[in-house]
């Protein structure tokens, strides 16, 4: 264990989730207003252009991004303890941590349970024993979320802002207290993840008067007195919640978190 006086402890990097209903712009608002240059983890099966090009169109330029798309888990672990491979980047993206946990991560282990059994079992229920995740698997599944959560705190320990996007879920079995909180597998992972966390925020979509959605959407870090979703807000202390338009750089500057470089407000360009 190192001792760091005040001056030498590390305060640009930052761990950020931002979750909420699908396409209401979670993805393309962060890219827009994320530091760049940016590299985005991209875990989906779907083509990723269309979102960059609704990035590009609001920001009216082409967006600094590289893409790491994800093959296998034990792929994208080699890979990110690596620090170095995010040298070059301001920003890390990782998008969609539901998909990557309840699809991605979930189906390699159900693959490692099934083939696993006896041979002789194999063909009784296979369609239900292969896709049937045991305690130890959920147990596995935990695990790893957390070793891939503290690579990611290396990251962002080493100066890089690390944005993670997920989808969200109406009243989680693991908190009832909570009308919405990110959509994640077990409840082991669920309740440890918040403390990985600088700041948690639920997105929702604003729309005009004629009912067309309006972007960025909304995303609060705090609860208003009636709400009851899952947030996070550590930084300075506010006039009012830490609620507004999902705009990262402008929100880090708002919540005095140390900026990786200056930038034009206008462009978003750095100087």
């Amino acid at each position: 264990m190192n001792i760091q006086k005040r001056g030498e402890i590390a305060g640009t990097g930052r761990m950020v989730l931002i979750y909420g209903p699908t396409g209401v712009g979670k993805t393309a608002s962060s890219l827009a207003s994320s530091f760049e240059p940016i590299l985005t983890v991209w875990n989906e099966q779907r083509d990723q252009t269309h979102t960059l090009k609704a990035v590009d169109q609001a920001i009216g330029r082409e967006v600094q991004v590289d893409s790491a798309p994800h093959t296998s888990w034990d792929d994208t672990m080699d890979w990110l303890r690596n620090i170095d491979n995010t040298k070059n980047y301001a920003t890390l993206n990782i998008d969609n941590l539901s998909y990557l946990m309840n699809v991605g991560l979930k189906s390699e282990i159900e693959d490692e349970i099934f083939d696993a059994r006896d041979p002789k079992k194999k063909d009784v229920k296979k369609l239900i024993n292969a896709t049937k995740l045991t305690l130890e698997g959920y147990g596995a599944l935990a695990g790893q979320m957390n070793r891939l959560f503290l690579l990611l705190g290396q990251h962002a320990k080493a100066g890089r802002i690390v944005i993670i996007t997920a989808l969200s879920i109406d009243k989680p079995t693991w908190d009832a207290d909570l009308a919405s909180a990110p959509l994640l597998a077990g409840k082991e992972f669920a309740s440890n993840m918040p403390s990985y966390m600088d700041l948690i925020g639920y997105a929702r979509a604003k729309f005009e008067p004629n009912g067309k959605p309006s972007y960025p959407p909304q995303v609060s870090f705090q609860r208003r007195s009636t709400d009851v979703f899952e947030c996070k807000y550590t930084g300075l202390q506010l006039d009012r919640p830490a609620i507004g338009p999902l705009h990262i750089m402008r929100m880090f500057k708002k919540f005095g978190y140390p900026l990786p470089y200056d930038f034009n407000w206008e462009t978003g360009e750095r100087i």
